[in-house]
């Protein structure tokens, strides 16, 4: 729907079931009821479509508490630290897997990476999970650090010893902004144009999402906030008069 030279067909028949719901629970979490909701008001069942299957997602954060009970039956993998790079080369290189530790110094790759596959809060319990640890306690990282981490994402992604690469989606989160940098920005197109979809954040500052990196990029999705009614807080970066149809949600310029 308001694509451009793209016609959709529904069906009315016996056909019509194909997808077949795995998970339909009540639930009073906002974002899981927020992400079943086309139109408000806001529904009260969590029934997503799809779960994450045959899908990767890589978060670029503070790391993981991995041991924590939101991800016991979660799919969770080392790939990259601040400390050794890359857990494939650190593993390769004989290396001791226990010494290479993504645990979260800070809390927000925790939480973020139970918002996807968590066990009471996740919103795509079934996907592969790769954790890209990039900064220590303070939460702070730049952009060197987030490079590497990159780097670290692609030699596991293009590895043929996973199953990471054979994959129908991959993702890439990563949840920082910078002011504009093209050098970052060139790794988030590469990403993009390696079949992968880079998934950033819009930021908080109150400001235009073009004036920074990665969310800026047209070609990536960004993620902004919106409140109760589906407007767009003064806190949260976005794309000025751009407003995305149907909505009054905007985010990518």
């Amino acid at each position: 729907n308001g694509l451009a030279n793209v016609m959709a067909t529904e069906l009315v028949g016996a056909e019509a079931n194909v997808a077949t719901l795995t998970i339909s629970e009540p639930t009073t979490d906002w974002h899981k009821q927020r992400i079943v909701t086309r139109n408000l008001p806001l529904r009260t069942d969590f029934d997503p479509v799809f779960e994450g299957d045959n899908s990767m997602i890589y978060v670029i954060d503070s790391g993981c508490d991995m041991s924590h009970p939101e991800f016991a039956n979660a799919n969770v993998q080392k790939i990259h630290n601040i400390d050794h790079g890359s857990y494939d080369a650190f593993i390769g290189g004989g290396g001791n897997g226990t010494l290479f530790t993504v645990e979260d110094d800070h809390g927000h790759g925790t939480a973020m990476a139970s918002l996807i596959v968590g066990e009471t809060v996740g919103v795509a319990r079934n996907t592969q999970l790769g954790v890209v640890k990039v900064s220590t306690g303070d939460g702070l990282t730049d952009i060197s650090n987030v490079a590497e981490g990159i780097n670290s994402i692609f030699k596991h992604y293009r590895s043929g010893t996973t199953v990471a690469d054979q994959r129908a989606t991959v993702g890439v989160v990563c949840s920082w902004t910078f002011p504009k940098s093209e050098a970052l920005d060139r790794l988030f197109i590469f990403m993009w144009n390696s079949r992968m979809v880079p998934i950033a954040a819009a930021g908080n500052a109150g400001a235009d999402v073009d004036t920074i990196s990665p969310g800026g990029l047209n070609l990536i999705l960004t993620v902004g906030a919106s409140d109760a009614s589906d407007n767009v807080p003064t806190f949260s970066n976005d794309a000025g008069t751009i407003v995305e149809q149907g909505t009054g949600l905007q985010t990518n310029g």
